[in-house]
């Protein structure tokens, strides 16, 4: 999570008077340690998002088609849609429940302050470890960025050769915008 005020929340007035607060603030927080996160986005073509997770324009982009991706993991896993905003999600007494740990983590943890709203983020959230996806029906599409170095791309090329992903080279940048070319594997 890059946002330094990401996983905050704001107890409503009737939460925070409840005898179970502390209580049930532990039980969220501990709910929101056993998630682990995977982060998407809208744009594969965003001049941040390729500075600043794209290793400056040396990385890729995974497109991924949302329904394949999901059904290939258990129903534990939640696709959300990042919400942005200028204060913290509240949550009220009802949030709080300790039935609810699990959906008051995902609504705080499915939030960050709107300087981020660039980033167009969707999260798939589940249990923390590592989850095999079929990568043969859930990859659409891999876009090369401009400054990968030529023994990755290589590489690259040569591991996805027998499976129908689309892939793309960034050729060059121009009049403010990335021009790409498909590539054949």
């Amino acid at each position: 999570m890059n946002d330094p005020m990401e996983g905050f929340y704001s107890p409503s007035n009737q939460a925070v008077k409840d005898p179970d607060f502390a209580s049930a603030s532990a039980h969220i927080y501990n709910a929101k340690l056993n998630f682990g996160l995977c982060c998407f986005s809208d744009s594969h073509n965003s001049e941040l998002m390729w500075a600043h997770y794209a290793n400056n324009y040396a990385g890729i982009c995974v497109g991924y088609r949302p329904a394949p991706l999901l059904e290939s993991l258990s129903s534990k896993f939640h696709l959300i849609r990042m919400a942005y905003g200028s204060e913290p999600p509240t949550l009220s007494k009802q949030d709080l429940a300790p039935a609810r740990k699990n959906e008051a983590a995902r609504k705080i943890l499915s939030h960050k302050k709107a300087t981020w709203v660039y980033e167009r983020e969707w999260r798939l959230a589940g249990p923390v470890g590592l989850h095999p996806i079929k990568s043969e029906i859930s990859i659409r599409q891999l876009y090369l960025g401009l400054r990968i170095q030529p023994r990755y791309k290589e590489r690259i090329m040569d591991e996805l050769k027998d499976l129908s992903i689309k892939i793309f080279e960034m050729l060059q940048i121009s009049d403010y915008e990335h021009r790409w070319e498909e590539k054949s594997t």
